[in-house]
């Protein structure tokens, strides 16, 4: 994330990426072709990127698995008044699914 490796990044994500964000809003929804669009597009304004996770709790249902974790993300983007630094701290929850004998993220990147 910090080095915006953007190939790194979708080497992580299924196929079958999918997230809803979080609402009925369909606007805002994002498979994998929309995750490579918005890496390799909104993503790249980012100057500089800070990135910390703590995992709170690991647990599988099925065939999928469940990272609940909360990250705090320091980025440096441009603003109406030059470069400006903007933080957010949010609990968040991948979703893992087996992919040619490794595991992918389905969800929540």
């Amino acid at each position: 994330m910090e080095s915006k490796n953007v190939g790194a990044l979708l080497q992580l994500a299924s196929p079958k990426y999918y997230e809803d964000g979080g609402n009925i809003d369909a606007a805002d929804d994002l498979d994998y072709a929309g995750l490579r669009e918005y890496l390799n597009g909104k993503f790249q304004e980012a100057r500089a990127i800070r990135y910390e996770i703590r995992y709170r709790r690991v647990l599988r249902e099925d065939d999928v698995i469940f990272v609940d974790y909360t990250y705090s993300a320091s980025y440096r983007i441009p603003g109406r008044k030059g470069e400006e630094w903007r933080r957010k701290v949010e609990d968040n929850r991948l979703e893992l699914v087996e992919h040619q004998d490794e595991y992918r993220i389905v969800a929540g990147m």
